[in-house]
């Protein structure tokens, strides 16, 4: 078969002009690289390329004879970096990546050093390293206490000016600075260490704006008295805090606020019911869409297989609700219930246990607490931050037990539905063998757990998860 103008061979002269290289590629190889080499391979019958650094250029004329069977030679940290510049000018992505993937478990080890020099590093390897630190804030500053950098304010606001962390809320970030300050001060609980360390490493970068009044608590501490009367006679309970219009000008806390939330990671959900389906307290009683559990004990599983390597970040359940015998006896029923609906009782966290059990490993039967925030108020749902990971192809077990005569939401358990009308295409390929399942034990020693099959229902709301 006669060869194609694409099959012909191109000698490649490159190195200092004294002492130059050569490397012989096919074009259509060689155009496969991208914008200079795609000029290249339209110039004949040879192509000079004059560099005082040959190693690159060696290696990208490498990968273009084989792409497919390459394989990066050892090369030592600076050789990946240099190289992965001139790749990135070439535009030659499949071998960056290569180089960035070679990269990878060195920047870990040490990213601190890495991000904070991420300017002087090609903008492939500073992505990577911003990444890094914002998939795990809360690890990256657990790390920080014990890594060769000198701590400084402008240190900490590398980290914490980021728009990309991965938190749920700023909330995160207040707990994960108490926990950095406790180790930095190994252990200490001096007030006014704390108040001092805090105020100069987390408080000028935390956005205050974004939070509730009940996240605002942890804060009190560290405040001064007029931070903290400022921000109480501004307090809503379903609007951000303050705007920057309700700061007198160059207050203390006006230069560290921001009122726009951090652009977290991408997430996704499994949803068994939808926001807009979840009635008032009101509608339930109306509805009738309410259930007295029987006494014993009673159990709720939310079972799957994950066809991918995920994590579940969080996982909702329905809380009791506000109800009892005598509301039914008020004088104006639905008036009285629009009243308990807006009244900010807490239930008790320790009564409330997910227990997350998979098949994936050793380390796979954990226990958790609900979130200690305002997502605990009766009639609503309560959050669990589980941040699990699971392996592809692993079965993972959700399971509550409930112990007490509550009322709850008759939500009825139906997994068919979950995938035939609720979840989106992505979703349903992500998850498998999706169940809802309800055991009941009665009263007594001898009892068992045993499948309730008729008025089955179900406490989950459903699940936040992200790709691994």
């Amino acid at each position: 078969m006669a060869s194609t103008d694409e099959d012909k061979m191109i000698p490649i002269y490159f190195g200092p002009e004294d002492n130059l290289e050569v490397i012989i590629v096919s074009r259509r190889n060689l155009s496969s690289c991208r914008i200079f080499f795609a000029n290249c391979a339209e110039s004949a019958p040879h192509h000079i390329l004059i560099t005082k650094n040959p190693k690159p250029i060696r290696l990208i004329l490498h990968y273009a004879q084989n792409p497919k069977e390459f394989q990066l030679p050892e090369m030592s940290i600076s050789d990946i970096i240099d190289a992965v510049k001139q790749v990135e000018s070439l535009m030659v992505h499949d071998l960056c990546k290569l180089l960035i993937d070679s990269l990878l478990e060195i920047i870990k080890k040490d990213v601190w050093q890495y991000f904070l020099n991420r300017n002087y590093l090609p903008k492939t390897v500073a992505a990577v390293c911003v990444k890094i630190m914002c998939e795990d804030p809360e690890q990256q500053l657990s790390n920080l206490a014990t890594a060769e950098v000198v701590l400084s304010k402008s240190v900490m606001g590398e980290l914490l000016t980021l728009d990309m962390l991965s938190v749920d809320s700023e909330e995160t970030l207040i707990i994960a600075g108490f926990k950095f300050i406790n180790e930095l001060r190994d252990g200490t609980k001096n007030l006014e260490e704390y108040r001092k360390y805090y105020r100069t490493y987390f408080l000028p970068f935390l956005r205050l704006l974004t939070l509730r009044p009940g996240d605002l608590a942890r804060l009190y501490p560290i405040l001064l008295p007029e931070e903290t009367l400022l921000l109480l006679s501004q307090l809503r309970d379903n609007v951000p805090l303050l705007t920057f219009k309700d700061l007198p000008e160059n207050h203390a806390l006006f230069w560290h606020f921001k009122e726009y939330k951090r652009k977290s990671a991408v997430h996704h959900y499994l949803i068994v019911v939808r926001d807009e389906e979840i009635l008032d307290l009101r509608e339930v009683v109306r509805e009738g869409e309410f259930i007295v559990m029987d006494p014993g004990e009673n159990k709720f599983v939310f079972s799957f297989v994950a066809n991918e390597n995920i994590t579940i970040t969080d996982v909702y359940l329905f809380s009791q609700l506000d109800l009892e015998v005598e509301d039914f006896n008020a004088k104006d029923v639905m008036r009285h219930l629009e009243r308990k609906e807006h009244q900010h009782l807490n239930i008790n966290r320790n009564k409330w246990k997910l227990r997350l059990i998979s098949d994936c490993g050793p380390s796979t039967d954990r226990v958790f607490l609900a979130n200690q925030r305002h997502s605990l108020r009766l009639n609503k749902w309560i959050t669990f931050t589980t941040n699990f990971s699971v392996p592809k192809n692993s079965r993972v077990s959700l399971e509550v037990v409930l112990r007490e005569e509550l009322f709850m939401r008759h939500v009825v358990a139906q997994p068919d539905r979950i995938f035939e009308s609720i979840n989106g295409v992505e979703t349903r390929r992500i998850f498998d063998n999706v169940n809802l399942e309800h055991f009941h034990k009665g009263v007594g020693p001898t009892n068992e757990f045993k499948p309730v099959t008729d008025e089955a229902f179900t406490v989950f709301k459903g699940l936040r998860y992200k790709l691994n």
